[in-house]
């Protein structure tokens, strides 16, 4: 990169981040595997102005699912399961509601987020003790849309056994036919990891993927922090996107494989290089080629126009063909993209949550391959006051997601989060906030608004008593 493009670069960026008042950012790309490109953005520890380095260790959320669906994959090389396995072989004491599709749900709906599971709170329940034990616990959680009521649990045990029984839902369809980003799915690929390899989930990945790949400064359990150098603190938004130091880190009880990875964005470009390179990395292979690229090939279509492969987005870009994930949770955002066509790998890392990373690493994507500028296409003409108001109410899901769409004059306008944003129609049921994040609404066979897809996620529309819709067939 010349100069001229790293102060371009180096300029977008900063303004984006004082735009959200993030605290701290560090970002890396790499062409073929050497770094071309970084920038540490503000401190690590605000009060102390410690600088970001590129050895801090920030959270990655979770992108964690990625090493996740690896893990299973790397298993899978070494023929200890197959995604075409069934789940309930492996987990013979989780209970689908009814009885149904057990027979017919296998790991690779898991892999897939495709499942059929609806937003659910089980994992929430095992947030609920750090949750619980953080001053700022009941600001972060609510907006961060957790929803933490029940008894806490500790283990993915104990998640099954309120899904088998306490938890009152259906599936939203049959397996592999549906797809809805699920962190109790990913629980339970935890369970399915740890039988198969006779081994704890972080000492499989110590082994098979952080070892090979001289990943340093990586790590699961927020205990471990307490090795490293370099830890950045955490920060939280008030309201206005004001940003404010709130240090305690929240894990998920003892299971790992939604969101607990905390890393370096060195580590981050590192890992990348097992995708770049089809499993070979350092003259050692991790796993094999043909292996690897059932994580990369598409396995269901998202709502908003994406695909998924297995714990990974792909999505094209500019006539750029992507393979990323975004990571949100609190004190951190994160994203991991892949351009193999153009040999460019990118890590992005900040220290407060709320924030898009993933218009980083884009904005860097923009200005390092100088593509040009591509505004959003509407393919729709302007809606009637009268077809705008079909779209408004309240949204909310089991998980804790809430967001309220009323009409203000003749826009949209969508709160979720404690934010606002009005929302313009760009395609049939499909609209996009200035800054890009889309919203796709669903609906029933008879017309009626089902729910809105946002975040990966689908969030049911409330019904005339104002309680959440779990069940619709997409």
């Amino acid at each position: 990169m010349n100069e001229q493009l790293i102060n371009k670069l180096d300029e977008a960026l900063a303004s984006k981040c004082k735009q959200k008042d993030v605290p701290g950012m560090a970002i890396m790309v790499a062409k073929d595997g050497v770094p071309i490109y970084k920038n540490n953005y503000g401190f690590r520890d605000v009060d102390k102005q410690l600088p970001v380095t590129e050895d801090t260790i920030f959270p990655a959320a979770s992108v964690t699912k990625s090493f996740s669906t690896l893990s299973i994959m790397i298993l899978a090389d070494q023929r200890k399961l197959s995604p075409e396995d069934l789940v309930i072989d492996w987990l013979p004491e989780l209970k689908l509601p009814g009885g149904k599709y057990e027979n017919e749900l296998k790991i690779r709906h898991l892999l897939s987020n495709s499942g059929g599971f609806p937003g659910l709170g089980a994992v929430n329940r095992a947030r609920a003790e750090s949750i619980q034990n953080d001053p700022d616990g009941e600001h972060m959680a609510n907006r961060l849309s957790y929803d933490i009521h029940g008894a806490p649990i500790q283990t993915v045990e104990e998640l099954m056994e309120i899904m088998s029984v306490e938890f009152n839902y259906r599936l939203l369809g049959k397996p592999g036919t549906t797809y809805n980003y699920s962190n109790e799915g990913f629980a339970l690929l935890q369970e399915i990891i740890e039988r198969a390899s006779k081994q704890s989930f972080p000492e499989f990945v110590q082994k098979h993927i952080f070892d090979p790949l001289k990943m340093t400064h990586s790590t699961f359990l927020v205990q471990d922090l307490n090795n490293y150098e370099r830890i950045t603190e955490i920060y939280g938004y008030k309201e206005g996107f004001k940003s404010f130091h709130s240090p305690v880190w929240w894990n998920v009880g003892k299971i790992y494989t939604n969101g607990s990875l905390k890393t370096t964005v060195i580590d981050l470009i590192k890992y990348l290089e097992l995708y770049r390179q089809n499993g070979t990395v350092n003259g050692e292979k991790i796993i094999s080629a043909d292996v690897l690229k059932q994580m990369i090939t598409p396995q269901i279509d998202v709502p908003t126009g994406e695909k998924y492969g297995y714990g990974l987005k792909l999505s094209t870009y500019k006539g750029i063909s992507l393979v990323g994930h975004p990571g949100v949770i609190k004190g951190g955002s994160a994203y991991v993209m892949v351009a193999e066509e153009l040999g460019l790998t990118f890590a992005v890392l900040t220290n407060i949550g709320e924030f898009s990373a993933e218009g980083l690493a884009l904005t860097a994507l923009n200005v390092i391959a100088e593509l040009p500028d591509a505004p959003t296409k509407k393919e729709i003409d302007p809606l009637s006051r009268t077809e705008l108001e079909t779209y408004t109410g309240q949204y909310l899901s089991a998980e804790g997601r809430n967001i309220e769409v009323t009409l203000q004059g003749e826009q949209l306008q969508l709160t979720a989060r404690n934010s606002q944003a009005f929302i313009e129609p760009v395609a049939e049921d499909t609209f996009v906030t200035t800054d890009g994040a889309k919203f796709k609404f669903l609906r029933f066979e008879n017309g009626e608004i089902a729910g809105v897809f946002t975040g990966f996620r689908f969030v049911p529309k409330a019904n005339s008593r104002s309680e959440a819709v779990h069940v619709v067939l997409l």
